[in-house]
């Protein structure tokens, strides 16, 4: 047998993938789905059916991200040429998506929290603004920003299709044909939880399918951390990747016949119907230990 290779395998769904016309009925799975499929039942509420809780978090630790997030799709997709736009915009940015937040819930007072959270938003956009130039952003021949994609991985269109899906921060091609791929993460710490490397095999199979040039590397940016973290993965984590989406599409398809039930685990210690919907959570008398496995 063949060693696996990403490549070859991704070719046979080349007239789909290139021109990104996989059809929108064809069944998915994102990074975030994926992961919460590790409960059936918290799949079932958040992806199924949509529950709009599930789009509630602490409001402090998602402002920064949102800043830096919003402000560079704004650079990049406005076409600015001049890096200090990032800096001189920061605060009208920060303003903007505090308005358009109906409710927030600080930690403290909310004059002091804003005023941390604008101080942290500008170190990590001069941060930023010094990455960009040492990649030489500008210079690049195509610059793709927050990229959303859906690339077909199994299947035919009319026969068990499927597909993964997601969104790509930042896609740079170089005026060599050499594309690489960033996402930013505005964490204070490297840990799984914060920096998982199974969703940057999302946007690696994603961008692979793109057509676009050789991919040449892939990086965390971790602008509140100063630094930047690559990230690689042989055929055999590829191999892996696709097994492991193909299990969990079957084990949708069995829980759509038996049932979405809670599996307890690693998502419990955060998870907001663990005193309330979740039987099973109930029943369990688990030391808090466990939920940090």
């Amino acid at each position: 047998m063949s060693e696996f290779n990403i490549t070859e395998y991704l070719s046979k769904y080349k007239q789909y993938n290139d021109m990104q016309i996989v059809p929108r009925a064809v069944p998915y799975f994102s990074f975030y789905s994926l992961r919460l499929l590790e409960c059936p039942y918290r799949y079932k509420r958040m992806v199924i059916e949509r529950d709009p809780r599930s789009k509630l978090q602490d409001f402090r630790n998602a402002l920064s991200g949102s800043c830096v997030h919003g402000l560079a799709e704004m650079f990049l997709k406005g076409r600015h040429k001049d890096l200090s736009w990032l800096k001189e915009n920061a605060l009208p940015v920060f303003n903007k998506i505090i308005s358009e937040v109906p409710v927030l819930n600080w930690r403290g007072s909310p004059d002091e929290d804003k005023a941390a959270v604008l101080e942290s938003v500008n170190q990590m956009v001069d941060y930023l603004i010094q990455y960009f130039k040492e990649i030489n952003l500008l210079e690049s021949a195509k610059i793709f920003p927050e990229h959303t994609f859906k690339t077909m991985i199994a299947g035919e269109v009319k026969v068990n299709p499927l597909a993964v899906s997601g969104r790509v921060d930042l896609i740079t091609v170089s005026r060599d044909g050499f594309v690489d791929v960033y996402d930013f993460k505005c964490v204070n710490g490297i840990s799984e939880e914060g920096l998982s490397y199974l969703q940057f095999l999302f946007y690696s199979i994603g961008v692979q399918s793109m057509d676009i040039g050789k991919l040449r590397s892939m990086s965390f940016i971790l602008p509140a951390l100063k630094m930047d973290l690559p990230v690689s993965f042989s055929n055999k984590d590829y191999e892996n990747f696709i097994k492991r989406i193909k299990l969990a599409h079957k084990e949708v398809a069995q829980c759509n016949k038996t049932g979405f039930f809670a599996k307890p685990g690693r998502q419990c210690s955060f998870c907001m119907y663990k005193t309330g919907e979740c039987d099973k959570y109930k029943l369990l008398d688990l030391k808090p230990s466990y939920f940090n496995k």
